[in-house]
């Protein structure tokens, strides 16, 4: 369930990178970076914050209103790359790609 909600946002991420790809800056949200795809039964919702963070609400249990974050951050090559965190969330509940000691 959590991999459901974490490739979701992928896609999410995928369609901010884009956006910024050819702007290069960040779309006031979703929509505007051509994101409108219906979350799976294991999101809420998703929500672009203004410092560029991917706020993905989770709604199975045991995580149900818990938030996945994907933060943005402009890479080297001018690119936008994303991290995964999760700071409500249990360790043991995170993917793998979003702990510390992957």
């Amino acid at each position: 369930r959590m991999v459901s909600a974490l490739n979701y946002g992928g896609v999410a991420s995928h369609a901010v990178s884009a956006y910024y790809a050819q702007h290069h800056s960040m779309p006031d949200d979703l929509e505007n970076a051509g994101f409108s795809d219906v979350p799976p039964n294991t999101v809420r919702q998703v929500y672009l914050n203004q410092a560029g963070t991917l706020e993905i609400t989770l709604a199975f249990v045991p995580m149900q209103n818990h938030v996945l974050h994907l933060r943005s951050f402009v890479g080297p090559d001018g690119t936008l790359l994303w991290s995964c965190t999760g700071q409500d969330i249990p360790h043991k509940y995170l993917p793998r790609t979003c702990r510390d000691d992957h």
